[in-house]
């Protein structure tokens, strides 16, 4: 699994990687997925763009999934709205006509349903065409009522991953520990039900990395390494985490513990150079900057090892 999500690439300048870390949202600590280039921010209250008069009337609430002009949480959830309710500062983003006809289309099927199965089925198709979207908050919204509708472990999984995912992406710290406590509320819902989850496991120790208890986040991805000692995601957090905090030399151990289990890893080379060239090792971290460029093509992947490279000592670059 590899991080393609194109903010990462701000944690490219070496001599800036720990306040940088320390300061990103913690989606940027794990593997997840690019946002489309097409997709830019609006000031769209609706979680659903613009496009149809029940979006434009759902844009004077402060959280109306549905469309319906009423917010969509009932007395005592306000935690739970703060934590998907669109701001200024943390926007959803434009979405295409055709996109947002599908998604009118989808949401007014799962309100018109009343089955149970059908209702949960729908609800699951909306969620997935609002993960399609980019507008996360909103597709765990769905996958909430998705669970309600068919209670079980797929759709609560389904749905802490979207907030765990809109988290990477919250703007304000606020509205990140509103999504963070969201995912987590829901990540523990699964280890309930499923102990054994190793990425609901990994997820949960992340949101608690990024709260007043961090080193309860560290031993849970200590316990996905206990039960798999290859997990991508947990390697790369823990490599990560290490760089973060200054242990140079555990960043490198983990860095090569990934690659080696995982040799396509783009990240794992990035990052290795990174730790290498922090633990004065030059050669080592330039071969494993060029492993990273022979490994992508992408043009700002390798503009960023290009600026490590550069900053490299001059007898490195021979």
């Amino acid at each position: 699994m590899v991080l393609t999500r194109s903010q990462w690439l701000v944690l490219g300048t070496a001599g800036a990687l720990g306040a940088a870390l320390w300061m990103q949202p913690i989606g940027i600590l794990r593997n997840g997925n690019k946002p489309n280039p097409a997709a830019t921010a609006t000031r769209d209250a609706t979680g659903g763009g613009s496009g149809s008069a029940a979006a434009a009337a759902a844009a004077a609430v402060e959280h109306d999934h549905d469309g319906d002009g009423t917010a969509d949480h009932g007395p005592g959830a306000a935690e739970s709205a703060a934590a998907h309710a669109p701001t200024e500062a943390a926007p959803h983003r434009t979405v295409a006509p055709a996109d947002q006809q599908a998604i009118n289309t989808l949401r007014a099927a799962f309100l018109a349903e009343r089955q149970p199965t059908s209702r949960a089925a729908k609800a699951a198709a909306l969620a997935q065409k609002l993960t399609q979207t980019q507008q996360f908050d909103s597709a765990g919204y769905y996958y909430e009522q998705a669970a309600a509708a068919r209670p079980g472990e797929k759709y609560l999984l389904l749905a802490a991953d979207q907030y765990f995912e809109a988290f990477g992406f919250a703007a304000t710290p606020e509205r990140g520990t509103a999504l963070s406590g969201k995912a987590q509320s829901l990540y523990k819902q699964v280890l309930e039900a499923s102990p054994t989850n190793l990425r609901a496991k990994t997820n949960l120790a992340m949101t608690y990395v990024a709260s007043p208890q961090p080193m309860q986040g560290i031993f849970l991805l200590r316990e996905v390494l206990a039960a798999d000692p290859t997990n991508e995601q947990a390697l790369y957090n823990l490599g990560m985490l290490s760089l973060q905090s200054g242990q140079t030399d555990k960043a490198v151990g983990r860095f090569q513990e990934l690659i080696k289990a995982h040799p396509t890893n783009l990240n794992g080379y990035f990052y290795l150079g990174v730790a290498l060239a922090r633990a004065k090792q030059p050669a080592a971290a330039r071969a494993a900057f060029e492993r990273t460029l022979a490994l992508s093509p992408d043009p700002q992947l390798r503009a960023s090892v290009e600026q490590e490279l550069a900053q490299l000592p001059k007898q490195a670059m021979k």
